[in-house]
């Protein structure tokens, strides 16, 4: 008799979860086809981005990049495709952990097939601990496998008025023309000091490595020029990680006078991010690095034309702006009033990604 009451104790709790998850998986189906149709409404927030990659045409994408708003700000697709004719898109987060840029390269992969991603490592030094990457492992999993948990702010659409924004103009590129300079002095002198990676963040480079490896790309590191980011501990112990893990890595902070970075006209917040006139200078770097790659130059293909007009949008507006900053510039005028922005930076770029133990530590050693 005891038996026969469990039995349908168990029937019973197993009948519920199954309800459950079905109801989930309805409710996830009906809250992507929203997000899918409301991707350049606010309230989709931080999940903007993804939704604009889910729109790009099925491999069409020869280049991703992933990062916080180091990547946004710092690499241009549209100057790519100018240039080069490659195809690419930046797909980029204010304050992103790893465990949401292995995600957001997860829904890439439903349908791009790029050559190479590129990631920016300032990601690298956002976590708390081992158990802290863990649990944001589980939560960014139980999210993609229930999209109705990362959508939630959809809902709000039914009660607030948010009129719709641009999302993605520019292939995930955030246009900054602000200039305040900044101090550079011997931000990268020689150390032998490393500040070592946490292991989950370890752990999850490991796994964007073998997702890029399933799906026929070459990953490569790269950190973006920022006095405020970097420092000689984090180029040495990247680089040892990178050894470590064979994958290639550039450090743009050794080389941001090669390629003509000028700290007091190519940065909008003194040395945190650059602005379009210092990403302009990284992307052509990027796109020097590209060239063994042999990608085919899209520029004369049909397919593509909807890029060559964006591509000249994108090249009027940022020659117009990096115009102004330069002349600005060589006039001698004072690069340390803001110029006002093109796209106005998030609140997080200039507070919540400190989080990240920003290098201003290195007054206290």
């Amino acid at each position: 008799m005891k038996t026969g009451f469990w039995k349908k104790q168990w029937v019973r709790i197993l009948a519920f979860f199954l309800i459950l998850l079905l109801l989930l998986a309805g409710m996830s189906s009906v809250t992507m086809r929203a997000a899918a149709d409301q991707s350049s409404r606010p309230y989709l927030k931080r999940d903007a981005v993804e939704m604009e990659v889910r729109k790009e045409a099925a491999d069409s994408l020869d280049v991703l990049v992933l990062g916080d708003s180091e990547a946004y700000r710092s690499f241009s697709p549209l100057q790519l495709w100018n240039e080069r004719g490659i195809t690419s898109f930046t797909i980029g987060l204010s304050g992103a952990k790893m465990t949401e840029l292995l995600h957001l390269l997860d829904v890439a992969a439903e349908t791009q097939k790029p050559r190479v991603v590129l990631l920016e490592t300032d990601a690298l030094y956002r976590i708390q601990g081992s158990a802290a990457g863990m649990q944001e492992i589980f939560l960014e999993r139980w999210s993609s496998w229930f999209p109705v948990f990362q959508y939630h702010n959809l809902w709000k659409q039914v009660f607030d008025g948010a009129q719709p924004v641009t999302a993605g103009q520019w292939k995930g590129f955030h246009m900054a023309a602000g200039v305040k300079a900044a101090d550079a002095g011997s931000y990268m002198a020689e150390s032998r000091e490393k500040r070592p990676v946490s292991s989950a963040n370890r752990l999850l480079l490991g796994k964007i490595k073998d997702k890029c490896a399933t799906m026929g790309a070459d990953l490569v590191l790269y950190s973006a020029p920022s006095t405020v980011n970097y420092d000689s501990s984090r180029h040495n112990a990247i680089a040892e990680l990178a050894q470590q893990m064979g994958i290639a890595y550039l450090d743009l902070n050794q080389e941001a006078e090669a390629i003509g970075i000028n700290w007091q006209t190519d940065t909008s917040d003194a040395g945190d991010h650059l602005n379009v006139s210092g990403a302009q200078r990284v992307t052509q770097r990027l796109g020097g690095f590209l060239q063994q790659y042999s990608i085919a130059d899209k520029r004369k293909n049909a397919a593509y034309a909807s890029w060559n007009s964006l591509g000249a949008q994108y090249r009027d507006k940022a020659d117009r702006v990096i115009q102004k900053i330069r002349n600005k510039a060589d006039a001698g005028s004072s690069p340390d009033k803001t110029d006002g922005s093109v796209s106005k930076p998030d609140k997080a770029d200039r507070s919540g990604e400190k989080s990240s133990e920003n290098i201003r530590e290195r007054g206290r050693r």
